[in-house]
C-alpha cells in the first residue's frame, strides 16, 4: 500500500466529536518502518491529539529513531500549517537532534506544504538540543499477543506496564516514569510510557499512549488498563484527572467499559476501578456521533 492509500485508510481512524470536524491523517516514516496515527478529538476541545502527535507516539512506544519524515493527509485540502504541530515536530526534532521533513498533501497526494527541516519553518522558535540515550535503543514493537484468563489479569497487566516504564519519551534521562498496559478482547496487549512535551502542555500521558496504540492497531474493544509508575514503589498510583477524562470520552465513543487497575510498582498492591467509579458524574457537552 503506498502513503496515499494508507493515509486514507487512516482517515477512518479519526474519532473526532462531530462530522463538522476536518480529519486528518499522519506517517511517521523511520529508516524502516511506518507509523500511522489519526486526529483524535475531545469533549473538552483541550485533549486533542493532532494526526501527527499520535504518529510520533506510535515510533516512541517502539522505540524507533529518529522518526525522518511527517505525511499527513488532510481530508478537504483546507487545513493550514499548524503552529501547534509545528512546535510537537520541532520539540521531537530537539531531542532526536536529526532533521525532519514535513509535508501535507489532499486526497490526491497533491502537495499543501512541504519542509525538508521542521526546524526551520518558525526560525523564532528554536530550542535548546535535548539530548537523551532513549534515542539509540533498538527498535522493539511495543504489542504482545496473549490469552489472559480473568484469575490472571492483574499480574500479566502489571507485567506489561512495567514494561510501558521504559517506553517513556522523557526530556531528560533520570526523569520518573509512567507506564501503561491495556488489554484487547482480540488478546492484544498494548504497553507505552510518557510523551513529555518541554512546556508540559503538550505531554501525552502513558494511558494516551498506550490507548492510542490500539486504537491505531484498529483494536477498540479495549477490556483493561493497567498504569504503574516509579514515583509510586510501595502504593498503587492514581490517574490524573486528565488521563479519567480522556478515558471516559474514549469509552463513551466507543461504548466500552475497561476495567482500570493502579499498581504499585515493587509490592502486589492495587487498586482496581470502572471508570464511572473512578470519574463518577463525569462531564459531557453531547453524545458523541459516530
Amino acid at each position: 500500500m503506498n502513503h496515499i492509500e494508507k493515509l486514507k485508510s487512516g482517515l477512518n481512524l479519526c474519532i473526532l466529536k462531530s462530522t463538522s470536524i476536518e480529519r486528518t491523517s499522519s506517517i511517521a516514516i523511520t529508516e524502516k518502518r511506518e507509523y500511522l496515527g489519526a486526529l483524535i478529538g475531545s469533549d473538552t476541545h483541550l485533549l486533542n491529539i493532532p494526526s501527527e502527535q499520535t504518529a510520533l507516539a506510535l515510533s516512541v512506544g517502539s522505540t524507533d529513531f529518529p522518526v525522518k519524515e511527517i505525511v499527513t493527509m488532510s481530508e478537504n485540502g483546507s487545513s493550514l500549517v499548524s503552529p501547534v504541530v509545528i512546535k510537537i515536530l520541532v520539540d521531537y526534532a530537539a531531542r532526536t537532534g536529526a532533521p525532519l521533513k514535513y509535508k501535507i498533501v489532499n486526497t490526491n497526494g497533491e502537495a499543501l506544504f512541504e519542509t525538508k527541516d521542521v526546524r526551520l519553518v518558525f526560525p523564532l522558535y528554536n530550542p535548546s538540543p535535548i539530548p537523551i540515550s532513549k534515542i539509540k535503543e533498538k527498535y522493539s514493537p511495543n504489542r504482545a499477543e496473549i490469552k489472559i484468563g480473568a484469575d490472571e489479569i492483574s499480574v500479566r497487566l502489571k507485567e506489561y506496564a512495567i514494561l510501558g516504564l521504559n517506553r517513556n519519551f522523557p526530556l531528560y534521562d533520570s526523569a520518573s516514569s509512567y507506564g501503561t498496559a491495556v488489554y484487547t478482547s482480540q488478546g492484544n496487549i498494548y504497553y507505552a510510557g510518557q510523551y513529555s512535551s518541554p512546556d508540559k502542555r503538550l505531554n501525552l500521558h502513558s494511558e494516551m499512549t498506550a490507548i492510542l496504540s490500539a486504537l491505531m492497531d484498529n483494536e477498540r474493544d479495549i477490556i483493561d488498563i493497567g498504569v504503574v509508575s516509579t514515583k509510586y514503589p510501595d502504593s498503587p498510583c492514581n490517574m490524573c484527572g486528565i488521563c479519567r477524562q480522556f478515558i471516559s470520552e474514549i469509552s463513551s465513543k466507543l461504548n466500552i467499559s475497561p476495567n482500570l487497575y493502579c499498581f504499585a510498582s515493587e509490592t502486589s498492591e492495587f487498586k482496581k476501578w470502572s471508570i464511572a467509579e473512578y470519574l463518577p458524574d463525569s462531564w459531557s457537552s453531547k453524545k458523541w456521533q459516530l
